[in-house]
């Protein structure tokens, strides 16, 4: 027999269900479990500057091992903190595992309501695949093993589970047999044999891909998951399909496969928009077709697309555009099942027109904004900035995570994810601030391998307490601020309505902040200045931060396709348009008369 506390037994637990790493701000309600850490030493701690963090980070972990992480946080108001990532972690189908540290169950002084004490799952129900309350010291295992299994099933997603205080430091004996339980390591996304597709849904499937004069293919984030990534790219090739991915299938479109469409969705300007409205069969693996889509549905798309589900989740097949065929199956076997078709099927119409059409309007779309970006401008121009960095950081095979508005869709459009895990945009929510404490979770997963964070102003100060965190435990991550003094998506937005208000931001030095956390500094505020200063902090093995200052005028076409997925297919008359960038103030200059040229080609 040996003699447990709550606190050991959990962490013994969270270890063989394959959790790796837990994120936890110290506080006295966690201290029993801090000490069950240190005494097991399976299991690494880190512990950020804010609460609010600790789930962005377990987010960031588990996007690139894979694997499940934990986010622990004391009870009461406290754990509320965790609310935000824990939404964004379930838009986003992250498995992480939430863990609130709830009041004594003895403890209640008030019928009515205690702020101590109320039921917290509750809160996390509607953003939460699965949640649980421990009521008895031997249940943890159990419960802690059934979240591991919630997470990581099917589309995975976060879970949350409430433990009492005075359990987590209750001491009790276990079995010989119980703590064997606790040590057998039993990863629950290994013990299962990935669905295939039925036999006839996907002959059907492959059927109606085969004939068609303009398919789409379309990955998303379960590509990934299921590691598919090779798989569907072999398919788009070999049938000579375009294929594109979602904003959270970064990396499953490959920049380097001749089928490859361009930029994640809308990113990729025209190309996208046209592919959407004239495609006559659509294949969307691994994806829910989500508003960052359009939904799939007219207006933005036609409404005469034969649509191919493939997803692991019957839930999420279907819920937007009616499908012609729906597989619930795993991404790798279904897309394996109609590769073997595709051995000794004939072949289809010619496709290649339909493929270099894309491709151009792919081409074109970049070489207006580079064209725009080349004249002479007062500040820098946003997309002079990615390019250049693009081709320092790959150098280097560096992992990116992009946060904030116009930065995400500028970076979006200039960046190549060159495969899975290389590129991280946490969009499901569009939350902002999430791009620091993420990349310290990556960061905490790769090891050795570089990761830098790019991000706006406005979302680089949600968080930026937590270069106090990079700096606590060495993790030399690059942040990029692109700094425009304002929050710009929003600003854009009201210039085309005629009037700007509350969106200016203070012209700060996040350079001289870097400096004061003990970290390399740099402000960038001439184009000439952004290779040698990139090539300098990357080459130098330490935590930094580049603030280069931009012009907030530089407005990405991409905002223009951003709104027409977020608000189902608005329409823009460019007369209207004109009207209103004049009456918000903004200059009429190559970058307005191209915004008009992307919304005429676009609509």
């Amino acid at each position: 027999m040996e003699s447990l506390t709550g606190s050991e037994v959990l962490i013994r637990a969270l270890s063989s269900a394959g959790v790796e790493c837990l994120f936890m701000k110290e506080h006295p309600e966690t201290e029993a479990i801090e000490e069950a850490v240190a005494t097991e030493g399976s299991i690494r701690h880190i512990a950020p500057v804010s609460e609010t963090c600790s789930v962005p980070m377990a987010d960031g972990y588990t996007r690139y091992s894979g694997k499940p992480a934990v986010a622990i946080t004391a009870g009461g108001g406290h754990l509320l903190n965790q609310i935000v990532g824990v939404a964004s972690a379930w838009a986003d189908k992250s498995p992480v595992i939430s863990i609130g540290v709830c009041g004594d169950i003895s403890e209640s002084t008030s019928p009515i309501f205690d702020r101590e004490n109320w039921d917290q799952a509750a809160i996390f129900s509607a953003v939460s695949r699965w949640t649980a309350t421990v009521s008895r010291w031997e249940l943890i295992p159990g419960i802690v093993r059934r979240a591991a299994q919630e997470a990581m099933s099917r589309r995975c997603g976060p879970v949350h589970i409430e433990i009492p205080l005075e359990l987590l430091k209750k001491r009790e004996e276990i079995s010989e047999k119980a703590a064997a339980w606790l040590s057998h390591k039993t990863f629950f996304a290994q013990m299962q044999s990935p669905p295939r597709g039925d036999p006839g849904m996907v002959r059907s499937a492959f059927e109606l891909l085969r004939t068609a004069r303009k398919p789409l293919i379309i990955a998303g984030g379960g590509v990934i998951r299921s590691g598919a990534v090779e798989e569907v790219n072999e398919l788009a090739m070999k049938m000579v399909v375009p294929i594109t991915s979602t904003m959270g299938g970064m990396g499953a479109a490959l920049p380097d496969n001749p089928a490859f469409l361009g930029a994640a969705s809308y990113l990729s300007g025209e190309a996208f928009h046209t592919a959407i409205k004239q495609a006559d069969v659509v294949l969307g693996v691994g994806c829910c077709f989500s508003g960052l889509d359009g939904f799939g549905l007219p207006p933005l798309w036609s409404s005469s697309i034969k649509f191919i589900q493939v997803n692991i989740d019957p839930e999420d097949i279907a819920i937007n555009p009616p499908a012609e065929v729906a597989i619930v199956g795993d991404a790798k076997q279904v897309i394996g099942q109609m590769l073997e078709h595709a051995a000794n099927a004939a072949p289809g119409p010619d496709r290649s027109q339909w493929l270099a059409k894309l491709k151009r309007l792919n081409k074109e779309h970049i070489e207006r904004i580079m064209d725009e970006a080349s004249r002479q401008w007062e500040l820098i121009h946003p997309a002079n900035v990615f390019p250049i960095l693009n081709e320092v950081a790959g150098d280097s095979d560096t992992i990116v995570v992009l946060d904030g508005g116009n930065t995400a869709l500028w970076s979006g459009m200039f960046i190549p994810v060159p495969g899975p895990r290389r590129g991280f945009f946490p969009m499901g929510m569009g939350t902002l601030g999430l791009g620091i404490p993420t990349s310290i979770g990556v960061k905490a997963a790769v090891g050795d391998t570089p990761v830098s964070i790019i991000s706006g102003d406005g979302a680089f100060l949600y968080n930026i307490q937590e270069l106090e965190t990079m700096r606590k435990y060495d993790m030399p991550i690059t942040s990029v601020v692109i700094n425009d003094s304002a929050w710009n998506m929003i600003r854009a937005g009201q210039a085309m309505s005629g009037e700007i208000y509350g969106t200016d931001l203070p012209a700060q030095d996040y350079a001289a902040v870097a400096e004061s956390y003990g970290m390399e500094g740099r402000r960038v505020t001439k184009k000439e200045e952004l290779r040698p200063t990139f090539k300098e902090v990357f080459e130098s093995g330490k935590a930094g931060v580049v603030d280069v200052v931009v012009d907030p005028d530089s407005i990405p076409d991409s905002l223009i396709s951003f709104a027409r997925v977020e608000f189902a297919g608005a329409k823009m008359p460019p007369s209207k348009i004109i009207k209103s960038l004049r009456g918000g103030g903004m200059k009429m200059d190559i970058r307005a008369w191209n915004l008009l040229k992307f919304i005429a080609k676009t609509r």
